[in-house]
């Protein structure tokens, strides 16, 4: 969250530079300091936008941090969901296309960590974990708490 919009402002400069192929498993090597694992196989691309959509449809807007403000907002049984725009330029736009948000960030005054982040990088679904907090109950939490209530959210069933 606190990254993202430096990320994506980087990717989008660094775009049209010759990329050398790697055998990483991440899109971009660059990305790896915080995107944690993938998780597209619990999470497709497709459940991902669902959600967005839903957020978009159903929620309502507020401000969480100082980077952006009026973002997509879903209050779901004891944490927020926000949405966070691929760039900071679109959030005053109020866009309302599902293509416009990568991130989905949970807030969560009651659990040890407060924010998760889940992004969509190039098709793919990744925890994203910007503050380095540890990995392993940060990606527990994510997996075993928010997951499953986002998915039934949207009427998944786990």
């Amino acid at each position: 969250m606190k990254y993202t919009g430096l990320i994506n402002g980087f990717l989008s400069v660094s775009a049209a530079l010759p990329q050398e192929k790697s055998s990483e498993s991440l899109p971009d090597p660059r990305l790896k300091d915080c995107l944690n694992r993938d998780i597209s196989d619990i999470v497709s691309k497709q459940t991902f936008e669902e959600l967005v959509r839903y957020i978009l449809s159903n929620g309502d807007r507020m401000t969480y941090c100082n980077m952006y403000n009026n973002n997509p907002h879903y209050d779901l049984e004891g944490f927020d969901v926000f949405l966070n725009p691929l760039s900071q330029r679109l959030d005053h736009l109020l866009s309302c296309s599902v293509s416009d948000y990568d991130t989905v960030v949970i807030k969560d005054w009651g659990s040890r960590h407060t924010y998760y982040e889940i992004m969509l990088v190039e098709g793919r679904v990744y925890i994203s974990n910007p503050y380095e907090v540890e990995p392993a109950g940060y990606e527990n939490e994510i997996l075993t708490t928010y997951i499953p209530k986002l998915k039934l959210l949207i009427g998944l069933q786990e």
